[in-house]
């Protein structure tokens, strides 16, 4: 019996292995993180492996275990994880594992977990529709001609959120690029500043020229936008002032350090059904040219660069609201304000940005 309430018996304990058979159901979020690494801490008997081995059914990759043991970017130093599906047990009666088949279509959150064992599918998902084949695309350089702008969620404590956006001539967006970490402000506008000048060669960001484009000729930069949409919030006074002696917010904090940011429209229930809209694949749409099905339909209109990783993950696991004014119309908020920074960047995003990139006029010779 692993409960979280029982932590102080696990204290005096002095463990040679430890097995534990579906870690998922402990808390999912400090409590249960706080239980596994006082299991660890007691595997100090010298005459056993010294190891823990956990099964467990796959849950949210908002949970812990994702992020310790199994996202290969994040996984603990020394884990090992090992994938299985039902059909890798020979051993289950053929009866049974026509019955698990059939829920294929019936409970096909059930049937991504417990037949495939894939992480992120269960019931409530606000973006069932999202599928990392489809949506995620390998990074290519933006075309010049296309509009692009930024999206910010600032957190303190939590991590701040910032996406490189862009958008081609027919209404597709492209997430192209995002920083996620906490920290100061002084260290995100930083960070910010250095991804919007021209990089090395072989850099993952969304072009040699950095975030904004700097044509070739000099002059102004190519983006037809320098804007950063955040959350309202961060223009609340805080009682004190600027060095100029203006009332002071965290806006006018990124603002010194050099980043202006523009109010963004932050409607919970308008941004959940806009990210809805947009990944939607639409039967009669056209795959665009950049992308590996290029010529199919059934094409969404928002797409992920696959190195922005944190936000393919939120999609993945945002839970909609089941209660209270939202239920059913927007993420759950305190989901997104614990693990969705990312998401909430995007809502800002999609929401704010008007629409399609102007096509160059007839004659106009769009560089390469």
């Amino acid at each position: 019996s692993l409960e979280e309430t029982g932590l102080s018996k696990l204290l005096n304990l002095t463990l040679a292995g430890v097995l534990v058979d579906q870690l998922e159901e402990v808390d999912g979020g400090d409590a249960g993180e706080r239980l596994y690494d006082t299991l660890g801490g007691r595997l100090s008997d010298p005459r056993g492996p010294g190891k823990l081995l956990a099964v467990v059914n796959p849950a949210s990759t908002s949970h812990w275990l994702y992020r310790r043991l199994v996202a290969e970017r994040t996984r603990d130093p020394g884990a090992v994880y090992v994938h299985f599906t039902m059909r890798d047990n020979p051993h289950l009666p053929a009866e049974y594992v026509e019955r698990m088949e059939e829920t294929r279509e019936r409970r096909p959150h059930w049937y991504r977990s417990f037949v495939l064992g894939s992480w992120g599918a269960f019931e409530g998902a606000a973006f069932e529709e999202f599928d990392e084949g489809v949506h995620v695309v390998e990074p290519f350089r933006v075309p010049e001609g296309w509009d692009r702008w930024e999206a910010l969620d600032h957190g303190a404590a939590n991590p701040t959120a910032v996406g490189a956006w862009a958008i081609d001539y027919d209404g597709n967006v492209i997430c192209a690029d995002l920083y996620y970490r906490p920290g100061l402000v002084s260290a995100h506008a930083g960070e910010i500043k250095r991804r919007r000048r021209p990089v090395g060669e072989g850099d993952r960001l969304v072009s040699p020229g950095g975030w904004w484009e700097v044509p070739r000729d000099g002059g102004r930069p190519g983006w037809r936008t320098n804007v950063v949409y955040a959350d309202p919030s961060v223009f609340a006074q805080h009682g004190h002032a600027t060095r100029w002696g203006a009332p002071a917010s965290i806006a006018t904090e990124y603002a010194e350090h050099g980043v202006v940011l523009s109010r963004a429209d932050n409607d919970r229930a308008a941004g959940y059904s806009r990210l809805l809209e947009l990944i939607h694949p639409d039967p009669e749409r056209v795959f665009p040219s950049w992308h590996p099905r290029a010529g199919e339909k059934g094409s969404p209109r928002l797409f992920v660069f696959r190195h922005c990783e944190e936000l393919v993950e939120q999609l993945q696991a945002a839970p909609v609201a089941a209660d209270g004014p939202d239920a059913g119309k927007a993420i759950c908020s305190k989901w997104e304000g614990a693990y969705g920074h990312a998401v909430a960047m995007a809502r800002y995003s999609v929401l704010s940005w008007p629409g399609a990139s102007k096509p160059p006029d007839p004659g106009e010779v769009e560089p390469e």
